[in-house]
């Protein structure tokens, strides 16, 4: 299948030093009983423990797909010799020379390079491998956002014109779960090109709406760079993508997204359908040099969505 060149929208780098210790701790809406503050319930999302923390240069969310493999978005990420990733309290090393930069699709009219990447651990945890999502999200398909940043910090309110949610950085998660909620997927993929150096990226997205059909609804925050998105098909629950960016646009009037989590923002992950032939490639023995022989995934059709964005880590 080839690729058509779509109007790549572009994402802002706006990672603020107060958004530092986390994403979006995936902020769940008021009304979210009985999980009202966004606690795990193994019950609805069972790979929540292989959702972990990677402390590096910002500390942000990664997960744990198996055969030692763990996957996160590469903004913020420097690879320093004393970066751990947290499962369950345990710190578990890696070697930053293994780290593998994904590509994006020839013809995407994308950087070659894409903001995500896998990391190989010296020591496997205990966890169950994933799987990998074969298919992209299809609009209106139920999934479950999962990391370690922001949580909400009181009860509804006002962010500039608009209703939402101010958000608070959790105490370093060294145990436990992560917080998760759920979403819909907006129709259609999107293209991103950010202002940073750390690359591209083929993304989907959900919008926090209020009121909206999900009792769990939930949004993004700072230090969820890198969290899960899980879907759950016939065959059980699937990673489908990787947390990568949060957005206010005219869904939003007035809200500034470093305030909290406003109604309207949206949360943009990136599709790992596009790159699973290129996650699991290093699971071989991977090539000393950075630029990779690795296999291409080809994009699903995908759509431009303008909206005004920056990155979740």
């Amino acid at each position: 299948m080839s690729v058509a060149n779509p109007t790549p929208i572009t994402l802002t780098l706006a990672v603020l030093m107060s958004l530092a210790p986390g994403l979006f701790a995936v902020v769940v809406r008021e009304s979210a009983s009985p999980v009202e503050s966004g606690m795990p319930d193994p019950l609805h999302a069972p790979y929540l423990a292989n959702v972990g923390y990677l402390k590096s240069e910002l500390p942000r969310s990664a997960v744990y797909i198996g055969q030692g493999l763990v996957v996160t978005a590469y903004h913020g990420y420097r690879g320093r010799d004393d970066d751990r990733v947290w499962f369950l309290g345990r710190a578990f090393a890696f070697d930053p020379k293994q780290t593998v930069r994904m590509r994006n699709p020839e013809g995407s009219g994308l950087r070659p390079e894409s903001d995500l990447a896998v990391i190989r651990l010296t020591e496997s945890p205990d966890l169950p491998e994933l799987k990998l999502a074969s298919h992209s999200p299809f609009g209106g398909e139920r999934v479950i956002l999962a990391g370690f940043g922001r949580v909400r910090d009181g009860g509804r309110t006002l962010l500039g014109s608009t209703p939402g949610y101010r958000t608070r950085r959790p105490e370093f998660p060294s145990t436990g779960l992560a917080t998760w909620g759920e979403n819909l997927v907006e129709a259609g993929s999107i293209a991103y090109r950010t202002q940073s150096l750390d690359g591209d990226v083929v993304a989907f997205a959900t919008v926090f709406d209020d009121g909206g059909a999900l009792p769990l609804e939930a949004q993004a925050e700072g230090g969820d760079s890198g969290g899960a998105v899980f879907v759950e098909r016939g065959s059980g629950w699937e990673l489908a993508g990787i947390i990568e960016a949060v957005g206010v646009g005219a869904r939003a009037p007035g809200a500034q997204s470093e305030e909290g989590a406003p109604f309207g923002a949206a949360t943009y992950a990136t599709d790992l359908t596009v790159y699973r032939d290129q996650i699991l490639a290093p699971a071989a023995e991977p090539e000393p040099e950075p630029g990779l022989a690795i296999l291409l995934a080809l994009a699903p059709a995908w759509f431009a969505l303008r909206r005004r964005h920056r990155l979740a880590a």
